[in-house]
């Protein structure tokens, strides 16, 4: 007669059974990765690449436009600090509301995330036409300047820095933080558990930030503000000099990928949440219900109303 340990035992596959299970699992996992870097690399990395080649391969003086006059490294300069200044201040912004969005209990919490991330659906140009359509007089000569452009792209951008911080304080496993709240308040908690734990999503945001911030031309533009990217739109739109416009592009393109090197050193060897935890995210800022509604409500208003 058969026991019921001997039942349970029957329903383990064998070895053999399992280990290509497994197989089967890890080679459609690297058939899926093997496919979409195949895909970046068609999509994304060869046009470029043919571009710059095919631009600055034809003619030596391609290659001069690289090397950039005073002018052009001062315009590279504003563009550096319009991008890093938004990606700080859209962090700034950004990262508080989604650590709300994930600990405070907040009612209605999916209609407040609905509108807190109402900004990212408008074009940049319309925010800074709102801005400069003001129309106040004490803010005549702050309006058309370089930290204006960062408030207009910060209140546009702010919400990608907010979902991806809410998105991997949700992936955060809540058994670390209930126990770091028996001997520690919520606040040294946050500091010393939660923070490190989404650093490396909020940093990649940051990154994403920054790349939009760069290449956005009708802020800058409108807002008279002296940037990179009006060189390249001079050489494109007005003497229609595609080499040159091409060859422009470069600098931006080493600009982004040393940022991407300085976040990718600030990352380390840091620990990065890659899956939706089982146990239950505790509230941890109860308390701070009333204020952080407020804050949402401050930033709605001043970013859409």
């Amino acid at each position: 007669d058969a026991s019921p340990c001997d039942d349970s035992r029957a329903l383990i596959p064998p070895n053999g059974e399992a280990i290509l299970r497994i197989w089967r699992g890890q080679h459609s996992r690297t058939a899926v990765i093997g496919l979409a870097f195949v895909a970046f690399v068609v999509c994304c990395v060869l046009p470029v690449a043919y571009l710059l080649v095919t631009t600055l391969g034809a003619a030596r003086s391609g290659y001069a436009v690289v090397a950039l006059d005073s002018r052009q490294q001062g315009l590279l300069l504003n563009t550096a600090l319009l991008g890093i200044g938004t990606a700080v201040l859209a962090t700034t912004i950004g990262a508080p509301l989604g650590i709300v969005l994930a600990r405070v209990p907040l009612r209605r919490r999916s209609v407040v995330r609905l509108l807190a991330g109402a900004p990212v659906l408008l074009p940049p140009y319309i925010v800074a036409l709102a801005w400069v359509n003001l129309g106040w007089d004490w803010l005549s000569e702050w309006t058309y300047s370089l930290p204006a452009a960062i408030v207009v792209l910060s209140l546009v951008l702010y919400p990608l820095s907010m979902l991806a911080t809410e998105v991997a304080m949700r992936r955060i496993d809540g058994r670390l933080e209930e126990a770091g709240l028996i001997v520690a308040p919520p606040g040294r908690v946050l500091r010393r558990i939660t923070l490190p734990l989404v650093a490396p999503s909020v940093i990649a945001a940051a990154l994403i930030i920054f790349v939009l911030a760069v290449s956005e031309f009708g802020v800058p533009g409108l807002l008279r503000v002296r940037v990179y990217t009006t060189e390249v739109f001079t050489a494109f739109a007005a003497f229609y000099d595609f080499s040159r416009a091409i060859a422009l592009s470069v600098p931006l393109l080493v600009l982004c990928v040393a940022v991407a090197a300085v976040a990718a050193a600030l990352l380390g060897d840091r620990l990065v949440t890659t899956r939706r935890s089982l146990a239950l995210s505790p509230v941890v800022f109860h308390t701070w219900r009333r204020p952080a509604l407020a804050s949402v409500v401050l930033v709605v208003a001043i970013a859409v109303a």
